[in-house]
């Protein structure tokens, strides 16, 4: 085994997506979240929603890659098409995650979040 092997098989990147794929979860020490906590994440909710006719509950599956920037978004719980695409909306406005950590390194992650329109 030369050197140069090791040293790119050490600088290989986990490509591994965990959370919830193909109806099981994959564990990770930290799970990706919202930058400020839970309280950060309820507050961005209240400025940025847009009031709806509608209430309910919309659960998104999203993707929070390494670098913590989302994608692969996916309605999970629909209720009706425009809370679906409010929900979708608030995810994509909201910018980088923190992302998940396993091993010490940040991994991707595919994440749900229920949406709560009053």
């Amino acid at each position: 085994m030369s050197l140069s092997f090791s040293v790119a098989a050490l600088s290989q990147a986990d490509t591994t997506t965990y959370g919830y794929v193909n109806g099981t979860i994959l564990e990770t020490e930290i799970s990706p979240a919202y930058p400020g906590g839970e309280m950060s994440w309820k507050r961005f909710l209240n400025i940025n929603m847009k009031r709806q006719d509608t209430s309910g509950v919309v659960t998104v599956a999203f993707t929070v890659s390494a670098d913590g920037k989302t994608s692969g978004y996916e309605i999970i719980k629909s209720v009706t098409p425009d809370l679906d695409n409010e929900a979708i909306r608030l995810i994509k406005k909201s910018g980088f995650w923190t992302p998940a950590v396993l091993n010490g390194k940040h991994v991707k992650y595919r994440n749900r979040e229920e949406i709560e329109f009053p």
